[in-house]
């Protein structure tokens, strides 16, 4: 059950060793409620000790999958915002300027919310607050939404 090739062997591994043992296909080739399922309902009896490493191993497998997707999601974002900002002198876009607007973490989950009472013609929006202001262009598809 807890070998290299047994069902909890990668998360045995994730839980005792560093993060380099564990590559991203062996990360994502784990998978998380049949790990937990196998843990809470084993074959064999485990010790209280061992379930608790290898819950251990299951949380730094998720970890790392979540740095993964949120490493993509940042990429992705610098991808987009690079096809649609305006060029820079000679038609070059630095990556240095559109990465500067990827996603903080320590603020993920803040946002404002437009307040339904905005005039017509009108940005929901203060300028500091609206995410499409680099361009005067971009602002006037701000309002038209």
């Amino acid at each position: 059950m807890l070998s290299k090739k047994g069902p909890l062997g990668k998360v045995w591994l994730a839980a005792h060793f560093s993060d380099k043992k564990l590559g991203k296909p062996q990360v994502f080739s784990t998978s998380i409620p049949t790990s937990v399922d196998s843990i809470l309902s084993p074959t064999v009896p485990l010790a209280l000790r061992v379930s608790g490493h290898l819950l251990l191993g299951v949380v730094r497998i998720y970890s790392r999958k979540v740095k993964y997707l949120m490493s993509d999601c940042n990429e992705a974002l610098v991808k987009i915002k690079m096809a649609f900002k305006p060029t820079i002198g000679a038609g070059e876009t630095t990556l240095a300027a559109v990465q500067t607007g990827v996603i903080n973490v320590a603020n993920f989950g803040e946002f404002t919310a437009a307040p339904q009472s905005a005039a017509a013609g009108e940005c929901p929006l203060k300028d500091s607050e609206c995410q499409l202001k680099d361009t005067k262009h971009a602002h006037e598809a701000c309002l038209a939404a």
